[in-house]
């Protein structure tokens, strides 16, 4: 089938999980294009071009005209006609509450008889930010969208609250290379315990806020030890020093920087921490799932929705619950062999294969 792929903001290095929805098409045989009025680009690889331009996917992202969005950091370019009438199915991943994209298709796909659908991402800080437009973008969805593609049944409960009909919701979870991270390694071979965190160092991801639960685990068990992975973006190099200062002295703390490969390090780690404030897709826990490593990670959406609390991890609102919870872990190797195994199974039911093949059926239906 024919796909325009149409999103606010495509980038492999930090949101290549729904990336991975037009690539994954493509490779299946579908001839995908990817509308985006802007584009990242993935530092590991020497061009850009590596990733977007593959076997039947191609890239429109230069607009001829930029005009600014109240609802977006982006601005809302506008492009040449796109012949909308060659197309089977036309997907706006609306990474962005009132992003641009559904919009700028809605009209036109009604004009041509076609059906758009519309993918919801339920983060804390897109819900928090545009919370008061809420009412008015869903009328609009509802005047435009004729399907709606949540990853969660949280997602799903938001919308429904918005009068959007139960028809026309599809859940479909996010996706992780499941099978890429059977081969990772399991629990210390010394006795010992590591906790560990990948990811920006950013205030975003919320280290700040376990400060003292690791130097009172690090001062109770010295069987313990504390490795963090990850780059330090220049506008946050005082953040990530203030962080690093609490840890100067103790040798069993490790700072790597960044891993091409989060495989080794998870390959290192028994026990993941992910203190994060607020998250979009939340691709690191589910990877982390799928090595089989257990996790602490905040009470927040999406992770509420995959992390089942007590039994593929813990979820922790409280400096004194992730102590509490990381203690456990740590003097319970039982625990955690278990923990990781159920996060194991939970993770393998959002294995991109099973994700594709429900995002087929979804179009398929539209077609219909």
């Amino acid at each position: 089938m024919k796909v325009l792929y149409a999103t606010e903001y495509y980038d492999p290095a930090f949101l290549s999980d729904w990336v991975e929805i037009p690539r994954g098409l493509s490779s299946r045989g579908h001839d995908v294009t990817v509308l985006s009025p802007s584009i990242g680009r993935d530092d590991r690889r020497k061009r850009p071009e590596d990733y977007f331009e593959r076997k039947n996917l191609r890239v429109i992202h230069r607009g001829f005209l930029g005009i600014h969005s109240p609802f977006s950091e982006h601005m809302l370019k506008l492009y040449p006609p796109l012949p909308l009438e060659n197309y089977d199915v036309i997907h706006a991943n609306n990474l962005f509450v009132g992003s641009n994209v559904p919009l700028l298709l809605g009209r036109l796909t009604k004009r041509c008889g076609k059906s758009i659908i519309n993918t919801e991402i339920e983060s804390t800080s897109v819900v928090r930010s545009v919370a008061r437009f809420a009412p008015w973008m869903r009328l609009l969805d509802r005047a435009f969208v004729t399907s709606f593609h949540c990853a969660s049944e949280t997602g799903r409960h938001s919308l429904l609250s918005f009068g959007i009909g139960s028809e026309k919701i599809w859940v479909i979870p996010q996706g992780v290379n499941f099978g890429s991270f059977q081969d990772v390694k399991g629990h210390s071979p010394d006795g010992g315990v590591t906790i560990g965190f990948v990811g920006r160092i950013v205030p975003q991801k919320g280290l700040d806020r376990v400060v003292g639960v690791l130097k009172k685990l690090l001062e109770e068990n010295k069987s313990v030890r504390v490795s963090v992975a990850g780059p330090v973006p220049e506008q946050y190099g005082s953040y990530a020093k203030r962080f690093f200062d609490n840890f100067r002295d103790e040798q069993r703390f490790k700072y790597s920087g960044y891993v091409s490969d989060v495989r080794d390090f998870l390959s290192e780690i028994d026990i993941f921490l992910f203190p994060t404030r607020e998250e979009a897709t939340a691709k690191t826990p589910l990877e982390v799932m799928a090595a089989g490593k257990p996790i602490v990670a905040s009470r927040i959406m999406p992770l509420t929705d995959y992390i089942e609390q007590g039994r593929s991890g813990f979820l922790a609102q409280t400096e004194e619950e992730f102590y509490r919870y990381l203690k456990l872990l740590c003097d319970d190797t039982e625990l955690r062999l278990s923990m990781g195994a159920a996060a194991r199974e939970r993770a393998s039911r959002h294995d991109w294969p099973l994700v594709l093949d429900r995002i087929e059926s979804m179009y398929e239906s539209r077609m219909n």
